[in-house]
């Protein structure tokens, strides 16, 4: 009887989590998380967030097994995060000032602790305008 509950608990959060990954781009102002970076108004939500692998139905089963212990490693549902490497692909300088690799030495550890310093969107967000 407890697997049976157990495994009416879970149906209604993979079923939310089904649905939500059936909703198209009008709805997406609904899961967005924050205003756009300025200057990226014309971009689309998937110019900076990307796939994640496997089936909607590989995702859940893989999240399923990573909380019940039987996976070591999480994996992302629906997307992945937006990670340094997308905006460095349209972005990417010469000469640039302050590359994200200089923030990550050993001197800058109390500036780690106010911004993260250490990815672009965590100065960015930072520096409004």
């Amino acid at each position: 009887m407890t697997l049976r509950r157990t495994a009416l608990s879970m149906a209604l959060p993979v079923f939310c989590l089904g649905a939500m990954s059936l909703w198209t781009r009008p709805a997406a102002h609904w899961l967005a998380q924050g205003p756009l970076q300025q200057g990226h108004e014309e971009v689309s939500c998937a110019g900076c967030h990307t796939p994640s692998p496997g089936s909607t139905r590989q995702q859940v089963q893989a999240k399923l097994a990573y909380s019940l212990g039987w996976r070591a490693a999480d994996v992302d549902f629906g997307n992945g995060p937006v990670t340094s490497d997308h905006c460095l692909d349209c972005h990417e300088r010469a000469n640039e000032r302050h590359p994200i690799y200089r923030f990550r030495e050993p001197r800058f550890e109390p500036a780690l602790q106010q911004v993260r310093a250490d990815s672009c969107l965590g100065c960015h967000s930072e520096h409004l305008g």
